[in-house]
Protein backbone atom coordinates (compact mmCIF):
# COMPACT_ATOMS: atom_id res chain seq x y z
CA UNK A 1 0.00 0.00 0.00
CA UNK A 2 1.32 3.37 -1.20
CA UNK A 3 0.41 6.27 0.93
CA UNK A 4 -0.20 10.32 -0.40
CA UNK A 5 2.37 12.76 -0.16
CA UNK A 6 3.00 16.48 -1.25
CA UNK A 7 4.68 19.30 -1.64
CA UNK A 8 4.79 21.92 0.41
CA UNK A 9 5.94 25.78 -0.09
CA UNK A 10 6.85 26.60 3.60
CA UNK A 11 7.26 30.28 3.31
CA UNK A 12 3.27 30.14 1.61
CA UNK A 13 1.63 27.50 4.17
CA UNK A 14 3.59 28.72 7.16
CA UNK A 15 0.62 29.84 8.85
CA UNK A 16 -1.09 26.31 8.00
CA UNK A 17 1.26 23.94 10.37
CA UNK A 18 1.64 23.78 13.84
CA UNK A 19 5.49 23.68 14.32
CA UNK A 20 5.22 24.79 17.97
CA UNK A 21 7.99 22.32 19.82
CA UNK A 22 6.45 19.90 22.28
CA UNK A 23 9.44 19.68 24.17
CA UNK A 24 9.34 23.46 25.64
CA UNK A 25 6.08 24.36 24.06
CA UNK A 26 7.29 26.87 22.11
CA UNK A 27 9.16 28.62 24.59
CA UNK A 28 12.78 27.51 23.06
CA UNK A 29 14.03 27.24 26.78
CA UNK A 30 13.69 24.46 28.87
CA UNK A 31 12.29 25.05 32.33
CA UNK A 32 12.65 22.50 35.26
CA UNK A 33 9.32 21.43 34.87
CA UNK A 34 8.99 20.27 31.53
CA UNK A 35 12.90 19.17 30.89
CA UNK A 36 12.64 16.98 34.31
CA UNK A 37 8.54 15.60 32.52
CA UNK A 38 10.23 15.23 29.02
CA UNK A 39 14.04 14.13 29.34
CA UNK A 40 14.38 13.57 33.18
CA UNK A 41 17.87 15.30 32.28
CA UNK A 42 18.86 17.98 34.20
CA UNK A 43 22.17 19.00 32.09
CA UNK A 44 21.36 20.28 28.80
CA UNK A 45 21.05 23.58 29.81
CA UNK A 46 18.67 26.82 28.92
CA UNK A 47 18.15 26.46 25.64
CA UNK A 48 15.75 23.46 24.05
CA UNK A 49 18.15 21.01 21.75
CA UNK A 50 14.91 19.88 19.60
CA UNK A 51 13.73 23.03 18.06
CA UNK A 52 15.01 26.06 17.16
CA UNK A 53 13.36 28.97 19.18
CA UNK A 54 10.31 27.29 20.08
CA UNK A 55 9.46 26.12 16.44
CA UNK A 56 10.91 23.50 14.43
CA UNK A 57 12.92 23.55 11.41
CA UNK A 58 11.57 22.15 8.01
CA UNK A 59 14.57 20.82 5.90
CA UNK A 60 12.23 19.37 3.57
CA UNK A 61 9.86 20.22 0.82
CA UNK A 62 7.69 16.77 1.07
CA UNK A 63 5.43 15.80 3.69
CA UNK A 64 3.67 12.21 4.11
CA UNK A 65 -0.08 12.27 4.49
CA UNK A 66 -0.92 10.55 7.93
CA UNK A 67 -4.69 12.26 7.71
CA UNK A 68 -6.49 8.92 7.76
CA UNK A 69 -5.62 8.25 11.06
CA UNK A 70 -8.03 11.13 11.81
CA UNK A 71 -7.99 14.50 12.75
CA UNK A 72 -6.02 16.56 15.38
CA UNK A 73 -7.31 13.90 18.69
CA UNK A 74 -5.81 10.93 16.55
CA UNK A 75 -2.07 11.19 18.07
CA UNK A 76 -1.44 12.39 20.85
CA UNK A 77 1.70 14.67 22.08
CA UNK A 78 3.54 11.68 23.43
CA UNK A 79 3.47 10.01 19.98
CA UNK A 80 4.64 13.15 18.36
CA UNK A 81 8.10 13.03 20.98
CA UNK A 82 8.19 10.04 20.16
CA UNK A 83 8.59 10.05 16.72
CA UNK A 84 10.44 12.69 17.05
CA UNK A 85 13.29 11.48 19.47
CA UNK A 86 13.11 8.18 18.37
CA UNK A 87 13.25 8.40 14.46
CA UNK A 88 14.49 12.09 13.99
CA UNK A 89 11.50 12.74 11.45
CA UNK A 90 8.66 15.62 12.74
CA UNK A 91 4.93 15.04 12.93
CA UNK A 92 3.59 18.15 12.03
CA UNK A 93 -0.42 18.96 11.93
CA UNK A 94 -2.04 20.96 9.06
CA UNK A 95 -5.23 23.01 10.55
CA UNK A 96 -6.47 24.29 7.10
CA UNK A 97 -6.50 20.39 6.53
CA UNK A 98 -7.22 18.70 9.53
CA UNK A 99 -4.51 16.28 8.83
CA UNK A 100 -1.22 15.31 10.31
CA UNK A 101 1.44 14.81 8.28
CA UNK A 102 5.25 13.06 8.55
CA UNK A 103 8.03 14.75 7.14
CA UNK A 104 12.15 14.09 7.70
CA UNK A 105 13.72 15.86 9.98
CA UNK A 106 17.14 16.55 8.75
CA UNK A 107 19.16 15.85 5.88
CA UNK A 108 20.90 13.22 4.68
CA UNK A 109 21.31 10.76 1.73
CA UNK A 110 18.81 7.99 2.59
CA UNK A 111 16.47 8.77 5.43
CA UNK A 112 14.02 5.61 4.21
CA UNK A 113 14.98 3.98 7.35
CA UNK A 114 13.59 6.50 9.54
CA UNK A 115 10.95 7.10 7.96
CA UNK A 116 10.08 3.27 8.67
CA UNK A 117 10.76 3.97 12.21
CA UNK A 118 8.30 6.86 12.64
CA UNK A 119 5.60 4.57 10.96
CA UNK A 120 5.83 2.15 12.94
CA UNK A 121 5.94 4.82 16.42
CA UNK A 122 3.22 5.85 15.13
CA UNK A 123 1.24 2.93 15.18
CA UNK A 124 0.84 1.39 12.43
CA UNK A 125 1.21 -2.27 11.65
CA UNK A 126 2.21 -1.77 7.79
CA UNK A 127 4.58 0.62 5.76
CA UNK A 128 4.29 1.74 2.63
CA UNK A 129 5.57 0.09 -0.34
CA UNK A 130 7.52 2.73 -1.66
CA UNK A 131 9.57 2.39 1.90
CA UNK A 132 9.91 -1.13 1.86
CA UNK A 133 11.09 -1.29 -1.56
CA UNK A 134 13.85 0.82 -0.79
CA UNK A 135 15.42 -0.34 2.39
CA UNK A 136 18.30 -2.07 2.21
CA UNK A 137 19.34 -4.85 4.84
CA UNK A 138 22.71 -3.42 4.53
CA UNK A 139 22.07 0.31 5.86
CA UNK A 140 20.40 1.24 8.87
CA UNK A 141 21.60 5.19 9.06
CA UNK A 142 21.38 6.31 12.57
CA UNK A 143 19.05 3.65 13.89
CA UNK A 144 19.89 1.49 16.58
CA UNK A 145 20.09 -2.29 15.77
CA UNK A 146 16.58 -2.98 18.02
CA UNK A 147 14.79 -0.19 15.91
CA UNK A 148 16.27 -1.04 12.89
CA UNK A 149 15.43 -5.05 13.22
CA UNK A 150 11.88 -4.06 14.10
CA UNK A 151 11.89 -1.99 10.94
CA UNK A 152 13.02 -5.09 8.56
CA UNK A 153 10.32 -7.17 10.26
CA UNK A 154 7.77 -4.78 9.68
CA UNK A 155 9.30 -4.78 5.91
CA UNK A 156 9.31 -8.19 5.72
CA UNK A 157 5.64 -8.70 6.98
CA UNK A 158 4.21 -5.56 5.00
CA UNK A 159 5.85 -7.32 1.56
CA UNK A 160 4.45 -10.67 2.48
CA UNK A 161 1.07 -9.30 2.99
CA UNK A 162 1.17 -7.83 -0.35
CA UNK A 163 2.25 -10.81 -2.02
CA UNK A 164 -0.45 -12.22 -0.55
CA UNK A 165 -3.12 -9.79 -1.70
CA UNK A 166 -1.36 -10.18 -5.33
CA UNK A 167 -1.65 -13.56 -5.46
CA UNK A 168 -5.10 -13.64 -4.29
CA UNK A 169 -6.05 -10.89 -7.12
CA UNK A 170 -4.32 -12.85 -9.60
CA UNK A 171 -6.18 -15.89 -8.80
CA UNK A 172 -9.42 -13.73 -9.27
CA UNK A 173 -9.05 -12.24 -12.30
CA UNK A 174 -8.22 -16.03 -14.29
CA UNK A 175 -10.83 -17.19 -12.56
Amino acid sequence: MNIDKRQVDWEEEFEDWDLMCPFCEGEGKITEDNQKNYTGNYDIGDWCDECTEGRFETYWNTVWDVGYMGGREAINEETVKKVIRGSGCLLLFNHEEDKWYLTLGGCGMDLTPHMCYAWLLIGFNWLPQEWTTSLSKDYRANLSEDAFKQVLDLAVETLESDISDCKTQIEKLRA
